[in-house]
């Protein structure tokens, strides 16, 4: 009997499927990858905008706010006037009345209370406390 060379139907639809599947969780964590990067993104653009404000009070000598708005579905802290997005998918939850405080100069320091915003990208969630006199954003 001569010998078959090649693959039976049987063998290729085995590791089709197990192809298949092999996609479908690698899609998943892709996407949960994805999602907490941009989250990360986010955050320290937050922080480094904080930062920034800190600075412009500092050099500039005068009081400087900084907010966290909502403009088209797309949130975006602004600082002294100037925006920077948080970027795409991002949903802030803010505190009650807003995300609002001003950097006192000529230290750029923050007298008010401590505010926790709540920040999401598709599964990946975290919440931040903006406290304490030199603005420190602490993450949980």
């Amino acid at each position: 009997m001569p010998r078959q060379r090649g693959f039976s139907i049987v063998e290729l639809l085995v590791v089709i499927a197990m192809v298949g599947v092999l996609a479908a969780i690698g899609s998943g964590v892709t996407r949960g990858l994805l999602d907490r990067g941009r989250l990360n993104e986010a955050v320290n653009t937050l922080r480094y905008q904080l930062q920034e404000g800190r600075r412009l009070a500092k050099r500039l000598d005068t009081d400087v706010t900084v907010s966290v708005t909502e403009v088209g579905g797309v949130w975006r802290i602004v600082v002294n006037g100037r925006a920077q997005e948080l970027g795409q998918g991002v949903v802030v939850t803010p505190p009650v009345g807003g995300v609002g405080l001003t950097l006192d100069a000529p230290f750029g320091t923050y007298a008010g209370d401590d505010l926790t915003i709540g920040m999401a990208v598709g599964g990946a969630t975290t919440s931040l406390t903006v406290t304490g006199i030199l603005t420190r954003v602490v993450r949980q």
